[in-house]
């Protein structure tokens, strides 16, 4: 068993620096604007949840979501800083003290919305939002557009879909450092890269998924937010 000082050495530093403001974006720019948080009990989908950083803040800051994470578990466990780790039972780990987070499940975006999880099936049309971070640019496009199929059937009518992480802008990098870590996840996997928020928003559309806004964040990301109509 992994025996640390504090939870948030399981973390990345990367997803520690950024929650914050995502949960200060996620306030002013989709609960405020999208008046979706003004009742008990409205279901929340993570994709991609990673060791549940995100959701350990949001569980938190936002009581009235109950999140469901999810996360890609390819076989049994994964190797992470030297250390072999069961995805799952590490976000059960972090989360599983919160009362407001349900028990963490394996996904594979990729595929269709009738082959997801059944807990997330049987609330599909229900989920008032969808958040995905630092997932687009290192997966395939098959996962991409797998998000967005499933996203749209997952959301109630006029809930949000919100996607967050680095993205070119009208075919540019927004910074050399981008495009620099662009080429080094191209070099890895020739399926992954920055997908342009314009390819992005064209294959949202086509799911019922609208356009809304592309807010800047720290360290040259975004959260593109969609709307489901």
């Amino acid at each position: 068993a992994r025996i640390w000082s504090a939870m948030n050495k399981i973390h990345h530093p990367s997803a520690l620096r950024n929650r914050e403001p995502i949960a200060c974006a996620l306030q002013e720019h989709v609960f405020e604007k999208f008046k979706i948080y003004h009742s008990s009990s409205w279901p929340a989908l993570e994709i991609g949840s990673g060791t549940g950083a995100h959701a350990e803040l949001f569980a938190k800051k936002f009581p009235k979501l109950v999140w469901q994470p999810t996360e890609y578990v390819e076989g049994v466990a994964s190797v992470e800083r030297g250390v072999t780790v069961n995805k799952l039972d590490t976000l059960r780990e972090v989360l599983g003290k919160l009362s407001n987070v349900k028990n963490p499940l394996g996904l594979d975006a990729s595929t269709p919305f009738e082959s997801w999880p059944e807990p997330i099936q049987q609330q599909g049309g229900k989920f008032t939002i969808v958040f995905v971070c630092n997932v687009f640019h290192i997966s395939s496009w098959k996962v991409a557009t797998g998000i967005l199929a499933g996203s749209s059937k997952a959301l109630r009518s006029g809930g949000v879909l919100v996607v967050y992480g680095p993205f070119k802008v009208d075919g540019k990098f927004t910074s050399d450092g981008n495009q620099a870590f662009d080429e080094q996840l191209r070099s890895q996997n020739k399926e992954w890269g920055y997908r342009d928020v314009d390819q992005v928003t064209k294959e949202a559309v086509t799911h019922g998924l609208i356009f809304k806004q592309r807010v800047s964040m720290p360290a040259n990301n975004f959260l593109l937010i969609f709307e489901k109509q």
